[in-house]
């Protein structure tokens, strides 16, 4: 079923109540813009028909057959961190070509048919950095940037998240199966939220003489009010840590004058092979599938302590969870 409204302040509201009283009245105080941006990612992926993406094939499978089934209301103060995100994407996204570049794509969405055992189904990722680096012999090298909004960047986080790193290898697979047939037939129509910024001077006809994409490397930054953190494919980072201190007389702490900073190595990203990439593509989206056909189970663990608590069919799926007779802890906690 349809997103039918929000979830607010004012409780559960209608869609139409929710933009009468963004316009009128306000009570949460989130700006009109702001309130625009929660909820428009949402409704556009249902309108550009996104059934099967990094995002779906990681989650919740019990959410998604959920969602399909039952009516159900934005969470606006939960949607918030992800609408964050999203206007910082729309920031990069009016950035012109980096130097160096021949040219940058941002915000691309791409779809690309892949077999299962259900039939041929529509994989779709929408990639926030693809920059055009060069052309050589007919082949076209990229490099590929996922960028995350945090709270924080913890001194700990040496590695990018798990599911981070399987997210930026499905673009991957989704580059190379089809950007060079939306690089040739690029419709702003087609894509409404992407950007395409040619470098100064570059001839754009030599699109015409590519004949294959190799993705050459994969970068994912993290980024939070104060820090940027960037894990590459490419080699080894080291960076700044902790800040370096010792213990003075007076038996506390002090940091060093000048301010000195511990080494800290950032492990590289693993990239998957193609084949690899594919198959847990493909196994995702059967057990999207299969999910929705037979009721998954409700998630356990860090799992479910990830998505559950922001999760806006929560209430019926405790519901419906209680009346199979499962053990619905992880989710009511």
């Amino acid at each position: 079923m349809p997103i039918v409204g929000v979830d607010c302040i004012r409780g559960k509201v209608s869609m139409e109540d929710h933009i009468e009283c963004s316009i009128n009245e306000r009570p949460c105080g989130i700006d009109q813009s702001v309130l625009g941006v929660i909820t428009r990612p949402t409704i556009e992926r249902e309108f550009m028909g996104v059934r099967y993406s990094p995002s779906s094939i990681q989650g919740c499978h019990r959410q998604y057959a959920l969602k399909r089934d039952y009516a159900w209301h934005i969470p606006v103060d939960d949607a918030y961190p992800s609408a964050r995100g999203t206007i910082m994407h729309g920031g990069l996204a009016n950035l012109g070509c980096p130097a160096g570049a021949l040219g940058v794509l941002r915000e691309l969405r791409l779809f690309a048919p892949i077999m299962t055992r259900y039939g041929e189904q529509p994989f779709s990722g929408q990639i926030d950095q693809i920059l055009l680096m060069r052309i050589e012999e007919g082949t076209l090298y990229v490099r590929l940037t996922d960028f995350k909004t945090k709270n924080d960047v913890p001194n700990n986080l040496i590695e990018p998240e798990k599911r981070h790193l399987y997210q930026i290898n499905f673009y991957r697979w989704l580059v190379t199966q089809v950007l060079l047939e939306y690089l040739k037939e690029f419709d702003a129509r087609r894509n409404p939220s992407a950007v395409l910024h040619w470098g100064d001077g570059q001839d754009v006809s030599l699109l015409h003489s590519i004949t294959a994409v190799v993705v050459e490397e994969l970068n994912i930054s993290y980024m939070a009010m104060s820090k940027q953190r960037t894990f590459t494919s490419s080699r080894i980072i080291t960076t700044r840590g902790k800040i370096r201190g010792e213990t003075g007389e007076d038996g506390k702490w002090h940091q060093l004058h000048p301010r000195e900073y511990e080494d800290l190595e950032l492990a590289p990203l693993h990239m998957f092979s193609l084949s690899y990439s594919e198959r847990l593509i493909r196994e995702g989206i059967e057990r999207q599938i299969e999910g929705g056909q037979e009721l998954a189970a409700p998630l356990i663990g860090e799992d479910a302590q990830l998505m559950c608590p922001r999760c806006p069919v929560k209430e019926d799926c405790i519901t419906l969870g209680k009346a199979q007779g499962l053990d619905m802890r992880w989710q009511e906690r």
